[in-house]
């Protein structure tokens, strides 16, 4: 046999890598992109510090910028957001797949 690592013809054998494990992701599910017409969530502050909340249909009566910000919001964790339960008018779902007809 002949080395073929000595005549430069073997490549080099790719580095060895540790498996990982990665955490889950909170990713909405396809198909399941409806608001949630029964939540609140937390729009903002009065200025006594009392919290406001509002629901879907509210946030949909309200023109695309607003709606923009409001879904982007990001307020204190123990706070339901827009984006939280009004997936369908935040935009916040992916979209479904394109379904595939079988062709002859």
């Amino acid at each position: 046999d002949t080395c073929l690592d000595t005549c430069g013809v073997c490549s080099p054998a790719p580095p060895s890598v540790s498996p990982t494990t990665q955490s889950p992701t909170d990713a909405p599910t396809p198909g399941l992109c409806e608001d949630d017409d029964n939540a609140d969530f937390y729009w903002r502050d009065k200025s006594n510090g009392e919290p406001i909340f509002k629901d879907c249909e509210w946030l949909r009566e309200k023109g695309s910028t607003t709606v923009n910000t409001i879904c982007a919001m990001v307020a204190p964790t123990d706070k339901v957001l827009a984006k939280d339960t009004c997936l369908d008018t935040c935009g916040v779902c992916s979209p479904a797949p394109p379904s595939v007809s079988p062709t002859t």
